[in-house]
């Protein structure tokens, strides 16, 4: 029998990654068309991620880029309707929470071919916030949703979704992160001068840290404070960087502020690190498998479940709460351990759980045509 015949849509840093599971199984059950909306497209947040990861070329790239959420998305969208239609796939499937994954949950959607939601059903709570936008969007428009944790089928119980158009999946970052936790050894250390369990690893760049100048400055002097008893490693995001320079703030003397690395490399350096200190919504789920206590910069966050159980812990952007956090796990080791003991949901092989699952519901979806 034929194939059926999946398109993938993705667009930055974290898809890439979340997706470098699925990717090959899609090719291994389906006809796998890859498009790549290039929301992100500086090789140092795109593409090393590809060689790093050993995957093939997408076989679109739609030339995104940057802009207002609207123009962004917009743009998405007029490229993905074109693949859709000249493709004639008979599913499609988004992941996460980013624009492109909107953009593709709708074209999919007006077109009325069956949309999955890898990663539905995490909830921020914050309605102004872009990315919970793109989430409830996104579930919204799904016929079926990937959730990746307990909470996250709760919270689609609440808001309404039927049983049968959510399946607890379990989290495709747990499969990226064990699989390549062996190659990422820390080799790495040595070149920024830091020594395992003894410094932070540190990323900042969601839109609203960045272009607030009061939240970046708060947090970049919260980061320099900090490396006077922790060596802080922070390899510094291009729109972080555009920010600080657009708003006159330095990175700081003590701050070993570095160019974008590589999955791997940053991989080794979170694996290695004492703590980790970002806004990322994808790093606070790695800091939790690799069992790294982690800081949430944010005053929100679609990982509620490790908040709430002590694993990961919400510090918001002013310097003095993230300042004490840090100094408590620096220099507090029961506290520290007590959070390293803290245990979590492992869900493994759900990367394969997807692929099945879709396989199965094509079938069933094509025996009732």
């Amino acid at each position: 029998m034929k194939k059926f015949k999946v398109v993938t849509i993705f667009g930055i840093r974290s898809d890439i990654i979340k997706m470098s599971p699925v990717f090959p199984i899609l090719d291994k059950h389906f006809n796998h068309i890859m498009v790549h909306s290039n929301q992100h497209y500086d090789y140092n947040m795109d593409q090393v991620f590809f060689k790093d990861l050993h995957l093939r070329e997408p076989d679109y790239n739609l030339g995104a880029r940057s802009g207002t959420h609207a123009q962004q998305v917009s743009n998405i969208m007029l490229g993905f309707e074109k693949v859709l239609l000249d493709e004639k796939p008979d599913a499609v499937v988004v992941q996460g929470d980013t624009n492109t994954t909107m953009a593709g949950a709708i074209v999919a959607s007006k077109l009325n071919l069956p949309l999955f939601h890898i990663e539905g059903g995490c909830r921020g709570f914050a309605k102004n916030e872009p990315e919970e936008i793109n989430r409830k969007v996104s579930d919204q428009l799904s016929d079926l949703i990937f959730a990746p944790d307990k909470e996250s089928v709760e919270n689609l119980k609440r808001e309404g979704f039927e049983p049968q158009r959510v399946y607890l999946s379990g989290n495709t970052s747990y499969d990226v992160c064990m699989r390549n936790a062996k190659y990422a050894n820390g080799d790495a250390l040595g070149k920024f001068g830091v020594r395992k369990g003894s410094f932070a690893a540190a990323t900042i760049h969601r839109s609203q840290n960045t272009a607030s100048k009061e939240r970046l400055g708060n947090i970049l002097a919260a980061i320099e404070e900090i490396s006077s008893f922790c060596p802080v490693v922070f390899p510094v995001h291009p729109r972080t960087q555009a920010a600080a320079k657009r708003f006159g703030l330095s990175f700081g003397k003590l701050t070993k502020a570095i160019e974008p690395i590589g999955y791997l490399e940053f991989l080794g350096l979170m694996r290695n690190a004492k703590m980790i200190i970002t806004d990322s919504a994808s790093i606070q789920e790695e800091a939790v498998f690799l069992n790294v206590p982690c800081l949430v910069a944010y005053n929100e966050t679609p990982w509620m479940p490790y908040v709430n159980s002590g694993k990961n812990k919400l510090v918001g952007w002013e310097k003095s709460n993230i300042v004490a956090a840090a100094r408590n796990l620096f220099y507090d080791g029961k506290y520290y351990d007590h959070i390293r003991s803290i245990p979590f949901d492992r869900y493994p092989n759900t990367s394969e759980k997807i692929a099945k699952k879709i396989l199965s519901w094509l079938e069933d979806f094509r025996s009732k045509k």
